[in-house]
């Protein structure tokens, strides 16, 4: 880790760190969610254990943030070599929520005077 971490509030006896690799994302119109969890070669499903539901622009930082570490872990270690594609899932957006209508203050960002 990074000093740069430091610079984030921490609460009084620290987050309880947990081992991830396993990954799961979904969305809708409206957020990102992100589910971190085990898988071990012979179990039947993956335990998920960490379920962090965002906005679709704190989701977009985040990937800049984990991109840019990254890097800096290849400049510095030499090529990541990526894992089977089985140990991360992206599910489809929930059908049950429809987006806002084109135009609509949610979609634009913009709001009225």
């Amino acid at each position: 880790m990074t000093d740069s971490i430091g610079a984030c509030r921490r609460e009084e006896k620290g987050p309880e760190g947990r081992y991830a690799n396993f990954f799961n994302v979904g969305h809708n119109a409206f957020e990102v969610v992100l589910e971190f969890g085990q898988w071990y070669e012979g179990d039947a499903q993956a335990q998920v254990h960490t379920r962090i539901v965002t906005g679709p622009a704190y989701a977009k930082t985040l990937l800049e943030v984990l991109g840019s570490c990254l890097q800096q872990i290849e400049s510095d270690f030499g090529p990541v070599a990526p894992v089977r594609a089985s140990s991360c899932t992206s599910r489809y957006s929930d059908p049950k929520v429809k987006p806002p209508p084109a135009g609509s203050e949610v979609e634009t960002g913009a709001t009225e005077p």
